[in-house]
């Protein structure tokens, strides 16, 4: 074990990390940073301790250990046991080393040499190209993403989920079956871990500079593209684990969901928010039924809709945009991820999305179904009325919302 000595009593290490960054990767480069020590992040933990976690990592390489040994050293496991290590940490620690590990294969010891091993054999690496980097993106018993750098530097990027926990990598491998070149292309598969190797498409559009005007038309038309793509491949779609989010689905799903409504209203402990009433929900559940009907009449296709279309999941490389993480795929309206898109952009770059995303849609839905006027709603018991505009300007925006107290549409 590597272990605290500073204080004299032996310790875990501790590290701070910001708490609005990607864990896994602030953790491995903190690590580094401070000791020298290239790691593979297993697992975070959380702690009872409020802002603690437990990291569990592995090594990856050894040190130059120079002036780190004089603070921290290798170490037997019992002399932490020895020093008084908190229940938590004792409990946590003693059932890892026996074997009990808490997830799947993604969080065994030993698991990343294999991993990294079957990489360099599946790319062919030789004896003057092998590995040289490994980036750890995101760390979990049920889910890892690292970017592969070699000597030459080529990199490439590795994504393992649980199957039995995710179905994102029988999602992922039938889009990019189906759909080639919308998402990043497919080296090799490893059923058994629910793994897939791919090739690194370009950097990520949450990156400073790379949205300009026409990164956004293009974003958008190649959405719309794929989007137009799926339409006839529902069936297929659904069947390898898409979520169905298509509106008569949506719609059954409201009433049962009052209860649900009920108790985390009930729950809410949040102080200045307000407490919403049975009656206030059941006119929120009618409000939504209808919005469902009425989005439905106008005709719009189902197609495929990703559900967390940050800008982070979207690649913005020389051949086109790819899409990346597609965990919550699913299959409904497909202006809920342009919407997605909207409002991650400024002002300045909606003219651009609206102009690229309409210009593959005016191709499927007539001229009067983007100017379907207005989706309305009266509630029957409050006589309250609430209104927007489902395409405006191709905007997306809300027009003339009244207020719902103590909710507003805006």
């Amino acid at each position: 074990m590597f272990i605290d000595v500073t204080d004299g009593a032996p310790r875990l290490p501790r590290l701070s990390i910001p708490r609005w960054s990607r864990p896994a990767a602030k953790i491995q480069a903190e690590i580094e940073r401070c000791w020298g020590i290239r790691v593979f992040i297993l697992d975070t933990v959380a702690s009872s301790l409020e802002n603690s976690n437990i990291v569990l990592a592995e090594l990856l390489s050894r040190f130059d250990g120079g002036e780190i040994l004089g603070r921290v050293k290798w170490a037997e496991p019992t002399i932490l046991f020895r020093s008084g290590l908190a229940e938590e940490e004792s409990s946590l620690l003693n059932s890892f080393l026996h074997g009990a590990n808490r997830g799947g294969s993604l969080s065994c010891l030993g698991w990343i040499h294999e991993a990294l091993d079957w990489v360099e054999r599946e790319t062919s690496f030789t004896l003057h190209d092998r590995i040289r980097e490994v980036q750890q993106w995101n760390a979990s018993s049920i889910a890892v993403l690292l970017r592969l750098s070699s000597q030459k530097g080529t990199s490439s990027w590795l994504k393992a989920v649980d199957p039995a926990e995710s179905a994102e990598y029988r999602i992922t491998l039938t889009l990019e079956s189906i759909f080639p070149g919308y998402l990043p292309k497919i080296i090799s598969t490893h059923d058994g871990w629910g793994a897939w190797l791919m090739e690194d498409a370009g950097a990520s559009a949450a990156d400073d500079g790379l949205m300009g005007r026409r990164a956004i038309h293009s974003m958008s038309r190649r959405l719309a593209e794929l989007q137009g793509a799926s339409m006839l491949h529902v069936r297929r779609l659904l069947d390898c684990g898409c979520t169905d989010w298509r509106l008569e689905h949506v719609r059954s799903r409201i009433a049962p969901a009052l209860p649900l409504l009920e108790e985390a209203m009930a729950a809410q402990d949040i102080r200045g928010l307000p407490q919403l009433g049975r009656r206030r929900l059941e006119d929120l559940c009618e409000a939504t039924e209808e919005a469902c009907y009425r989005l439905d009449a106008i005709g719009i296709p189902d197609t495929l809709i990703h559900n967390d279309l940050q800008l982070e999941n979207v690649i913005a490389g020389k051949t086109g945009c790819h899409f990346i993480d597609w965990d919550q795929a699913g299959i409904g309206n497909p202006f809920l991820a342009f919407e997605q898109l909207r409002v991650q952009l400024p002002d300045s770059g909606l003219a651009s999305l609206v102009s690229g995303y309409r210009s593959w849609w005016a191709r499927i839905l007539e001229k009067k179904d983007f100017a379907h006027p207005l989706i309305k709603y009266t509630g029957k018991s409050t006589q309250e009325t609430f209104e927007f505009d489902l395409f405006r300007a191709g905007t997306g925006r809300t027009r003339n919302a009244q207020s719902i107290s103590p909710l507003r549409l805006n």
